[in-house]
């Protein structure tokens, strides 16, 4: 028998491992049991899918990539070599070391957690679908309903990354894709937070939040173009920002949006108000960092390593600066286990 809290809290966490195999005093696999096993093997086989689908880096192609083509590989390269993007070289102390003395360390990570904090309240639209009722008591929805009609929220969240995307690329910019997201978030974070409003605003306020849950791909685009002569630094960047992101969602979740509380929040739509407001601060701040500090530092990297590969080929006689050398051997470039292009690349 526990005498205090903490005995208990240390026998419920024994409890969770052993009922992560079995629900406890139940022999039957439930429609439960079964959603967690089908889900098990699409994460093992998308798993050794990737053994396969990811290309590695285009200086170093991954062999088991059967469906990488050289031609592509070089095309990686040139397009590596146009945007003067560092390839990849051995993680060391020292990456960390540079990493923790920059700006970025802190301010990507801050703004890739208040972005996804700031969304979470699209995950509630069926507890308050459940919780509609007709004038006699009886629900407005069925189960099924209540679990199918979000789907079409996913559906507008996947159509929104395509579009959000082609656009970030098309106009080449990433922060005003992340800041049209965060002044969409807000109108239906403001009109959950009065809540006294009729059910056709809120079933379009709970849509509209499936439009703005693709912050994550420009932010991360963004920390490229913003540290674009050193890779190992943009990982651990990234690295740290989704790390941080499940530190801080692990808890916090619990008190902004309470399960006892569903489906009228007291505190959860106010704070992705207050999340979203950050995030435009936070985008304020960061662009003018990358234009008065970034941005210059970047070039004067850029102009040093331009001058160091013009020197370095005047020097061997190549009469090559910055540019893509091809294999001269058909075989060379039909072999996935060689490095079928170079790049001269120089780092501060």
């Amino acid at each position: 028998m526990s005498t205090n809290v903490k005995q208990v809290y240390a026998l419920r966490t024994f409890l969770g491992i052993f009922e992560s195999s079995a629900y406890p005093g139940t022999v039957t696999l439930l429609s439960e049991s079964w959603l967690f096993i089908i889900n098990a093997i699409m994460t093992v086989a998308l798993g050794l899918a990737g053994f396969v689908m990811i290309p590695n880096w285009p200086d170093k192609p991954n062999p088991w990539a059967f469906w990488m083509k050289p031609r592509d590989y070089e095309i990686a390269v040139e397009r590596t070599a146009r945007f003067k993007r560092a390839t990849n070289k051995k993680f060391t102390w020292s990456t960390v070391k540079r990493s923790v003395k920059l700006p970025l360390f802190y301010l990507i990570p801050c703004l890739y957690v208040a972005t996804v904090l700031a969304q979470a309240g699209y995950q509630y639209f069926n507890l308050w679908l459940k919780a509609l009722k007709h004038a006699d008591g009886t629900p407005v929805w069925t189960t099924n309903d209540v679990l199918v009609i979000p789907i079409g929220g996913n559906a507008i969240a996947v159509a929104c990354v395509w579009i959000y995307a082609f656009l970030s690329d098309y106009f080449q910019t990433r922060w005003l894709i992340v800041m049209a997201q965060a002044v969409i978030g807000l109108v239906p974070a403001i009109i959950m937070s009065v809540w006294n409003v009729s059910d056709g605003a809120k079933y379009f306020s709970f849509f509209i939040s499936f439009t703005v849950l693709a912050t994550a791909p420009p932010i991360f685009s963004w920390l490229s173009d913003l540290c674009p002569h050193d890779a190992e630094q943009r990982a651990f960047i990234l690295g740290w920002a989704i790390a941080l992101y499940y530190a801080v969602s692990s808890w916090s979740q619990v008190l902004i949006w309470p399960a006892s509380q569903a489906p009228h929040y007291k505190a959860g739509w106010k704070v992705s108000i207050g999340l979203w407001i950050l995030v435009i601060l936070l985008l304020c701040f960061l662009r003018y960092m990358e234009l008065t500090v970034l941005r210059p530092r970047n070039m004067r990297i850029t102009s040093e390593n331009d001058a160091t590969a013009a020197a370095a080929a005047a020097e061997d006689g190549s009469g090559l600066s910055d540019e893509v050398y091809r294999t001269d051997s058909k075989e060379d470039l039909d072999d996935k286990n060689t490095t079928v292009v170079k790049v001269l690349t120089a780092r501060s």
